[in-house]
């Protein structure tokens, strides 16, 4: 068997494959855009929000370049961030209002304290002058009671008194005269 010729191919085997292209950096990248773009489209934004996300930064970052993304994670996070800090200013703002009524109260306080420190002084001077007055007065008030007799300053208010009492016990005995008198003389039986 040596020498035959060699026999031609059976004919069902298929045809090799075309060569691959070779494809340089543009063509890669417009493959990446298109797939990307598909992935992009196929995706539902609402039912896959975070799936939807990720394609739309991959597709738009192949498209647009890695600074494209650098902007848009800065956005997201200035997007999610933003009522945070809106949030912690008000809180911050409202600490500062309060410390600053608190300091008002406080200074308040203190010129209170210090007024009422002060007027316990002036207080004191004026109660001892007060004190002093008041005794003074007593004082005098003592010396004319002891120094007036008590008839010769009210001289109709003693007759006055004497002259209810005269009339007051005689009606009193004027009229219990009369009933003492019917008590004990017997009255005649009466008739009928």
């Amino acid at each position: 068997m040596g020498n035959q010729p060699s026999s031609p191919p059976p004919p069902n085997t298929p045809p090799p494959p075309p060569p691959v292209p070779v494809c340089d950096l543009d063509c890669l990248h417009q493959k990446n855009l298109v797939m990307l773009k598909l992935a992009l489209d196929n995706i539902d934004q609402e039912s896959q929000p975070d799936k939807y996300e990720q394609a739309r930064l991959a597709y738009y970052t192949e498209l647009n370049g890695t600074k494209w993304l650098e902007d848009e994670k800065r956005r997201l996070a200035a997007q999610e961030i933003a009522p945070i800090i809106t949030d912690y200013s008000t809180k911050y703002q409202e600490l500062n209002d309060e410390s600053s009524s608190n300091k008002a109260f406080t200074n308040l306080a203190a010129i209170l304290e210090n007024q009422l420190g002060q007027d316990k002084d002036d207080n004191s001077f004026l109660d001892k002058q007060y004190k002093k007055e008041k005794t003074h007065t007593q004082n005098l008030i003592r010396q004319n009671q002891l120094t007036s007799s008590p008839t010769a300053s009210y001289p109709w208010l003693f007759n006055l008194l004497c002259f209810l009492l005269i009339i007051g016990v005689g009606y009193l005995g004027f009229t219990k005269f009369d009933k003492i008198k019917e008590l004990v003389s017997p009255s005649p039986p009466e008739i009928i």
